[in-house]
Parts: structure tokens; sequence; C-alpha cells
């Protein structure tokens, strides 16, 4: 039998209930990405609105950390590819291993605060990111 891993839904969806509680919207963004949107033609004129529809249409993409970003603070990472993207690519996480017990992950909030070579960075971008 190949399979490894359970999957809980019901402590997922009570996890995601109490991340939402620290960080509020976290819950929105992450049924967000589990679906698809497109833009409409026409945007709310109300700003909150077409920020929000413009963020719904955002996907999330995994890719090996390109060469440029290593040695950067994931901070400093993001901020690069917030700029060079205009806006259009942001850092959301870095990871290394294969998401077993001894593999690494962070975030801005978290410890480990350098990228290295063969790490892998996800995003949020409206297509995927030509890195």
């Amino acid at each position: 039998n190949d399979l490894h891993h359970i999957l809980c839904i019901d402590q997922h969806k009570l996890s995601l209930l109490a991340k939402n509680c620290l960080c509020p919207g976290l819950s929105t963004l992450v049924c967000n990405l589990f679906r698809s949107t497109v833009l409409p033609d026409t945007l709310s004129h109300i700003e909150w609105k077409r920020e929000y529809v413009e963020g719904s249409t955002m996907e999330i993409y995994t890719t090996a950390t390109p060469s440029y970003m290593v040695d950067l603070s994931f901070t400093k990472a993001a901020d690069m590819l917030y700029d060079i993207f205009d806006g259009e690519v942001i850092l959301v996480g870095i990871h290394e291993g294969d998401g077993g017990a001894s593999s690494k992950s962070a975030t801005a909030s978290s410890t480990l605060s350098h990228m290295w070579k063969g790490m892998s960075s996800t995003f949020l971008a409206a297509t995927s990111p030509n890195l």
C-alpha cells in the first residue's frame, strides 16, 4: 500500500478557523485559492470590491527558488519580487524538503531567515510567474 498520510477535513477546517482569528481574512484567502475565477470585464467603482475581485483571480504556484534569490532574507526576496513584477507576484513561503518531518518552511514571520539553493518558493500570482 502506497498510502502514507491521513487527511482529517474537520481538523483542517477548525485549524483554519482558529488561524483566521489570529489573521483575519486568512480563511477567505485560502478558500479563494482553491477555486479559479476570471476578472470580469467591468470592475466595481467601490475600492474594496475591486481589490477583492482582483485578488480572487490570483493563483498559487510553487517552483525552485531562483538563483538570484539565494542568500536573501525572506523579506528582502519578497520586496525584490514585488518590485520586479510590479506587485503581480507575491512571495508567501519558502520550503526545504519533501514535506516530511525533517522538512523546513518559512513565511514572513518565521525564524528561518535566508533562502538557499535547493529550496522551493511559493508565490501568489495572476499567471505562472516567469522567474
